[in-house]
């Protein structure tokens, strides 16, 4: 509270519980997400998916990197079990949603995109926790993308 120049009372005015707080954090560290990186709503033909998921993808691991500590806070404590995201705001509900539109656009292979967009949230994740616990990052990412592309790329026969 001293660094933040403000009575403990203050704080209780605007977040009643620990909870609350966190819940604006997590909020707030998705919109910014979200802002800095536009996903294009419905189906769009001259789109380059692929890149579009590597983008995200990737952003998502720095992202994860940056926030340290803070990350696992707000997203696999018992708080993010007490007040899950919704399944549509969910990282893995907007993977989905992606690869469902991407295949729409016939950019990606015909697949089960609540199966492929859970593994790909795996993967995503763990590249993520990988490069955090020292892996190196250009190899890491490197890797991650192969695995993106060679599930997504449509069969050429």
């Amino acid at each position: 509270m001293r660094e933040a120049a403000a009575a403990k009372g203050t704080f209780y005015v605007y977040f009643p519980t620990w909870e609350d707080l966190l819940e604006v954090l997590r909020d707030r560290t998705i919109k910014a997400f979200d802002a800095a990186y536009p996903v294009p709503a419905g189906t769009c033909t001259d789109l380059d998916w692929l890149r579009l998921v590597e983008r995200l993808a990737v952003a998502f691991v720095d992202g994860v990197v940056a926030m340290g500590g803070l990350h696992t806070v707000l997203f696999h404590t018992d708080f993010a079990q007490r007040r899950p995201l919704p399944d549509d705001d969910s990282p893995i509900g907007r993977l989905i949603a992606i690869v469902r539109a991407g295949g729409a656009a016939g950019a990606f292979a015909d697949v089960d995109a609540g199966a492929v967009g859970r593994l790909l949230f795996a993967v995503i994740h763990e590249t993520a926790d990988a490069v955090v616990a020292g892996a190196d990052r250009r190899r890491a990412l490197a890797a991650m993308r192969r695995v993106l592309r060679k599930t997504l790329e449509p069969d050429i026969r």
